[in-house]
């Protein structure tokens, strides 16, 4: 498909009666990527506003189906297409920068190519006063030059209030955390966790990634960092650019300092720190191999164990007990809350050999099984008699598993096979074994 551009675009903003008009005229001429005008046929546009920046939070998304005349040129109101998204007329003209998405199909169709992003540099008066006009006990919202939101509000006799502190604008109530993880997608933001008036969230990071905090899902009051991990709250201000990928921690206090910091999670066995966890990227959970059955976690310096024996973990709680002496896998899960839980299992792996009386019961020279995917083997063997049969995951008796009706059991019994050629699969993630 050829690229599309669209040239000469002009906004009228129309005034009639007392009312203001919800919508703002848009003209423009569609070209191909030759530079010629796309004549005398229909193009559908799609128009998104967004918040603050390019990439900002979609405010109002429609579309339009329109007939260009004999130069491409082709009209229409934003404000007045088919909806994809949003209000237009609850958009709040008077904060923050604006910028239009424009996106057609030349076609008329709904594969939509991108044209460009535009920042409005001059929002329509009338619209910008009209964002002005708030809901009963609404207020409105004035920033003084140093970021600080002040609310003016009224009674219902009449008289204005304005704070001379800002000591209580100055205070979220509530923190969501938005960024480049999520798109900028403030209906998704993830709503922080609060206790004495301090905020907290846990979260993998990759590096270069960026992050803002909002007042509420559906507000425009919207928080960037003053600079470095550590420092305060500025309304508007720039996000914070993730330095290395990691889980981090991100903490509020209630008078808008924050801190930005990466974790360390350890296993503590018998109290001994001596086993890092590692970060599983794909399930979103730490994991440690141990052979002591003795566990508690430590998660940035505070221990962690299971006092209820539910799989959740609580800072102080009681150890948690696995067989002794048998090597274990501990996954830990932390939620962007705080909370966290954890299994305990055998770890997959790394090979499976099947041996048995059909090679006299040498682990020496077990025949490798193939590996189909993380602790899933197979193997087609063709036994030329009657057999009994293990599988080993080292080349030795030590970690032999048997089992009995497709259970497979470190130690289990003996497997029998009959005389021909069989199928073989284990599946250590779930302890099974299958022979066909």
């Amino acid at each position: 498909m050829k690229k599309l551009l669209l040239l000469s675009v002009l906004f009228i903003t129309f005034l009639t009666s007392a009312q203001v008009p919800q919508g703002i005229s848009y003209q423009a001429i569609a070209l191909n990527g030759s530079g010629t005008p796309v004549v005398s046929s229909n193009v559908r546009v799609r128009l998104s506003i967004l918040d603050v920046s390019t990439s900002g939070t979609v405010l109002y998304s429609e579309t339009h189906l329109k007939l260009t005349n004999a130069q491409g040129l082709f009209n229409l109101t934003i404000g007045q297409g088919t909806l994809v998204s949003g209000a237009f007329n609850t958009i709040n003209w008077g904060t923050n920068s604006k910028f239009l998405k424009v996106e057609m199909d030349a076609t008329g169709g709904t594969t939509y190519a991108l044209v460009g992003t535009t920042q409005l540099l001059s929002v329509p008066y009338a619209l910008a006063a009209d964002s002005l006009v708030t809901s009963p006990g609404e207020g409105i919202t004035l920033v003084s030059p140093d970021g600080t939101p002040y609310q003016l509000t009224v009674n219902d006799d009449g008289e204005l209030s304005l704070p001379t502190s800002s000591q209580a604008s100055n205070s979220p109530s509530d923190l969501y955390l938005y960024g480049t993880f999520n798109s900028w997608n403030a209906s998704t933001a993830l709503h922080m966790n609060e206790q004495w008036g301090t905020f907290t969230g846990y979260k993998y990071f990759t590096a270069g990634a960026q992050i803002k905090l909002l007042a509420a899902q559906n507000t425009n009051v919207v928080y960037g960092f003053s600079g470095g991990a550590n420092g305060g709250l500025v309304l508007n201000g720039s996000p914070y650019t993730i330095p290395s990928n990691g889980f981090y921690k991100i903490t509020c206090g209630s008078d808008t300092s924050y801190s930005i910091s990466s974790i360390n999670v350890r296993l503590n066995q018998n109290g001994s720190l001596n086993t890092t966890m590692q970060y599983n990227t794909t399930g979103n959970y730490f994991y440690a191999n141990s052979d002591y059955g003795e566990i508690r976690f430590e998660i940035d310096g505070q221990y962690y164990g299971d006092n209820l024996a539910d799989g959740s973990v609580e800072p102080g709680g009681a150890t948690i007990m696995a067989i002794q002496n048998t090597d274990y896998q501990y996954r830990l899960t932390i939620n962007f809350d705080g909370s966290a839980n954890y299994t305990v299992s055998a770890p997959l792996p790394g090979n499976c050999y099947l041996f048995g009386a059909f090679q006299s019961w040498n682990p020496a020279t077990a025949i490798q099984m193939t590996n189909l995917s993380p602790g899933i083997y197979r193997i087609v063997y063709n036994f030329t008699a009657a057999s009994d049969i293990k599988f080993a995951t080292q080349l030795s008796w030590n970690n032999s598993y048997g089992g009995t009706a497709g259970s497979l059991v470190l130690g289990g019994n003996n497997i029998p096979v009959t005389i021909g050629s069989h199928t073989i699969t284990v599946d250590f993630g779930t302890m099974t074994y299958t022979i066909q």
